[in-house]
């Protein structure tokens, strides 16, 4: 998961909350402006030790996936990149179709229309697997050489925390059964996104582990939110 920032949250999401099960995944794809004359992830790390700091990264705003992703990147890399943060995903769309920023993370369904039109040229889609919808771009994992480099989204159900224990399982039952149905699946896919569905406790785990990683990049980057 890629969480997004937010100041003092009131909860603790682990603490306070039942986790249920994973709805669904979400795979983000790292674009490049065609201006830049990169088709590689690989050219693009080259191009980016070149000249540090002189190319520019856009995201919707401090915090969000697209933010966080691209300083996860950068850390594993070591790259110099400039973020530039806009108010919202207009002017981050827009920034990168024109070039002010040359390499962004967005979600694949996002990047697809684009990238046919010749707009933007994609690197790598997905973290650490090929995302299934663009089975010849390689994974961000497979073109960066690096395997601590997941920067895929999830999306998850949870009770609050008080909740009795036979209600969390009947209530997993019910939605991993939701989520194998052919509609679910046609509807979700729309947007972008993949079924999952799991054990209670395999998204406890997957809750504690990526919220402590997400955790230490933020720390790391010295992001705050605006």
């Amino acid at each position: 998961m890629v969480p997004s920032l937010s100041p003092k949250a009131p909860y603790d999401p682990v603490k306070d909350f039942a986790p249920v099960s994973t709805v669904a995944l979400g795979r983000l794809s790292l674009v490049a402006h065609p201006s830049l004359g990169v088709k590689s992830v690989a050219e693009l790390i080259a191009h980016a030790k070149k000249d540090p700091g002189k190319l520019n990264y856009g995201s919707p705003g401090n915090g969000t996936p697209h933010h966080l992703s691209m300083e996860l990147f950068k850390q594993r890399t070591g790259l110099e990149i400039t973020h530039i943060p806009y108010k919202g995903s207009d002017g981050f769309l827009t920034g990168i179709l024109s070039g002010q920023t040359q390499a962004v993370f967005m979600p694949i369904h996002q990047a697809l229309a684009q990238v046919q039109a010749g707009k933007l040229a994609m690197l790598a889609a997905g973290g650490r697997e090929r995302a299934s919808v663009t089975p010849n771009v390689p994974s961000l994992a497979e073109a960066a050489g690096v395997s601590d480099i997941d920067v895929d989204m999830w999306y998850a159900a949870y009770l609050p925390a008080a909740t009795p224990r036979e209600v969390v399982q009947r209530v997993n039952a019910d939605l991993n059964a939701v989520l194998k149905l052919p509609e679910v699946a046609d509807t979700l896919a729309k947007q972008g996104l993949t079924p999952m569905g799991g054990t209670s406790a395999e998204l406890g785990a997957l809750t504690a582990a990526d919220l402590a990683r997400w955790a230490k990049v933020i720390a790391d980057a010295r992001i705050k939110a605006d």
